[in-house]
């Protein structure tokens, strides 16, 4: 939060652990697995702090162990990682409205394979990116969204990646936070990211695919939040 107060309009959304006066400045619940927890106790945690996530699916063991189905009957807004789950398992988490954040980088460090992305997409699950762990990765959604992109067309998605990955990386966090979008649209305030291109980006005939691809954390040069604009480099 301390970070955060040089950028004016910037939403910043913490989410934490149960423990001794985890709520002051929390907003949400970030449960490390459903299974941590007596099911009463999750749904009470899931009920008083929005939105709820829990880590889910990120290994064999924890999905044969019901986490999925604990997180569900909790009522959790989103389930993180999911590398484990099933196409059925996307089919219900499409119909009950839970968002899915994929930590790719972080699942291919663990050596614990890589989320169905794929399958969320058809599905209809809503996607959202993550890195996990600061202690593991680097925070970097433009990285992740990078490493997304390479998933998608490794899963055989390749016209249809750059978009949806663009989704995922600029709407589809919102989405899994239950919060609205900052597309733009007349009548609303701008929030907006000034890059730098690198060279061959702003001529190649995918332009978007080349953004998603190519641009990263170090070509952007500020970013304009409710009329205020802040330089970064």
């Amino acid at each position: 939060m301390e970070a955060s107060r040089g950028f004016k309009g910037m939403r910043v959304m913490v989410l934490g652990r149960p423990g001794p006066g985890w709520r002051g400045p929390c907003e949400g619940l970030g449960a490390s697995s459903p299974l941590d927890y007596q099911p009463d106790v999750l749904a009470r945690l899931a009920r008083e702090a929005r939105p709820a996530m829990a880590h889910v699916a990120e290994t064999p063991r924890a999905r044969l162990a019901g986490d999925l189905e604990a997180a569900l009957e909790a009522g959790l807004d989103a389930v993180v990682h999911g590398v484990f789950l099933s196409r059925g398992d996307l089919e219900e988490l499409a119909s009950r409205g839970v968002g899915l954040v994929a930590c790719i980088r972080s699942n291919m460090w663990h050596s614990l394979g890589i989320p169905p992305l794929r399958g969320a997409l058809e599905a209809g699950v809503r996607v959202g990116l993550g890195s996990d762990n600061a202690a593991w990765m680097t925070p970097d959604p433009w990285e992740e969204a990078r490493h997304a992109l390479y998933t998608l067309r490794l899963q055989g998605v390749k016209e249809e990646a750059p978009a949806a990955v663009a989704r995922a990386l600029f709407v589809g966090g919102y989405e899994v936070a239950g919060e609205r979008p900052r597309l733009i649209e007349e009548g609303r305030e701008a929030h907006l990211l000034l890059a730098a291109l690198p060279p061959g980006v702003a001529s190649a005939a995918d332009k978007l695919g080349a953004i998603v691809k190519r641009v990263g954390r170090e070509h952007i040069l500020a970013r304009l939040d409710e009329r205020r604009l802040s330089w970064l480099r």
